[in-house]
């Protein structure tokens, strides 16, 4: 340990830096603190430097990815709102206290309320709620969605906005391809969708993968609109050219996802986050244990917690073969899924065409029970 410090100090207090823009050479200047933009050993020491966040916290709790840090607390009474209005002037003088400049123009306030009804009965008392003011006197206000690590966060706790903004982007790019490249051949056309549209549209998708039908129609219709334009599918349905081009719908590759992601919990290779739990039995594998859902809670919290990553991706993961979810590594684990998934049909929904239920493996499994059963 002593020879790693030894090391970093003479790393940090022993250089010199310039700046080299296009081909001119600045004078070099001695480095007297930090280390240059860039530098392998940047984001160890950033790591250290903000790894005590969280002790300044007395109330609320702490998220971080990098520099992106988020404080949470539950707000039942105005104490609690005093509590987290502390926490984030203690936040701000932990900054300035390790000469770290905190851009309070940056900060965003994102508020879930629960029976709201009841919250706007009790104006003007819980209007303090909702309003936060940092120690240089910059007033938080709640806003209308939040940016968090690239995915749009909404007061509502719904993803229609990220979804909006997945599809139109991704159908801005799919129309640049389709004004930009002459040749519509299969080939082509499925590299640019699959390297630069596709990637678009399932970014972070395991979070917001939708079960509603009609954004997840507004999802394929990207898809859609681009596999028209190959040379031999014009005239076939949109399940067509599923089939004859070899592509899985929009819907499927993100419950594919889910899946993999599922897999990964399973065998440790990635943190537990969602707190998935497992029992082997000798019929079925590994089963995921799906959370105990609670009937009581208000309709809109509870449609979307069972909507969510933590219930469905248990349920999904149970519909998987023993072979499939016993899989030693995750290339086997893709082979093996990829084969189990072409024995289910594909027909996600689609506007203008009727569907028996929504296309999920959830739907194909209990279809499958109803037959046994019958």
């Amino acid at each position: 340990m002593e020879g790693m410090v030894v090391t970093i100090h003479g790393g940090i207090c022993d250089g010199e830096m310039s700046e080299h823009p296009r081909e001119l050479l600045a004078d070099f200047r001695d480095v007297i603190c930090g280390v240059p933009q860039g530098s392998v050993l940047g984001p160890v020491l950033f790591l250290v430097y903000v790894i005590d966040l969280e002790s300044v916290l007395s109330f609320a709790d702490a998220l971080s990815f990098a520099d992106d840090t988020k404080i949470i607390h539950a707000i039942r009474t105005i104490v609690d709102q005093v509590n987290l209005q502390e926490d984030l002037c203690n936040v701000v003088r932990w900054a300035d206290i390790n000469n770290m400049a905190l851009h309070d123009q940056k900060f965003e306030l994102l508020c879930y309320t629960l029976r709201s009804s009841e919250t706007l009965r009790e104006l003007p008392f819980t209007a303090s709620f909702y309003t936060y003011e940092t120690p240089g006197g910059f007033s938080l206000l709640p806003a209308g969605c939040v940016r968090d690590l690239g995915v749009l966060l909404s007061p509502d706790g719904s993803w229609k906005l990220q979804i909006a903004r997945v599809s139109g982007a991704a159908s801005r790019v799919a129309n640049w391809i389709l004004g930009a490249f002459k040749s519509r051949s299969a080939e082509t056309m499925l590299t640019l969708f699959k390297s630069l549209v596709r990637p678009i549209l399932e970014y972070c998708s395991a979070v917001w993968s939708p079960v509603n039908l009609g954004e997840i129609a507004q999802l394929e219709q990207v898809q859609r609109h681009f596999t028209r334009r190959i040379t031999g599918c014009q005239k076939l349905g949109y399940w067509e050219r599923l089939s004859v081009l070899s592509l899985q719908s929009l819907q499927r590759r993100r419950e594919r996802y889910i899946l993999i992601h599922m897999w990964k919990i399973h065998n440790g290779l990635v943190p537990n986050g969602a707190g998935a739990e497992f029992v082997v039995t000798p019929r079925f594998g590994p089963r995921a244990v799906v959370p105990a859902f609670n009937y009581k809670a208000q309709r809109s919290v509870s449609s979307k917690y069972e909507h969510s990553f933590s219930i469905r991706g248990p349920m999904l993961w149970n519909t998987l073969p023993k072979l499939v979810k016993e899989t030693a590594s995750l290339n086997e684990l893709k082979v093996a899924l990829g084969q189990h998934l072409k024995g289910i049909p594909d027909r996600p929904p689609t506007r203008g065409y009727a569907t028996v239920h929504g296309n999920s493996l959830l739907d194909y499994a209990a279809s499958r029970e109803t037959a046994v059963m019958g």
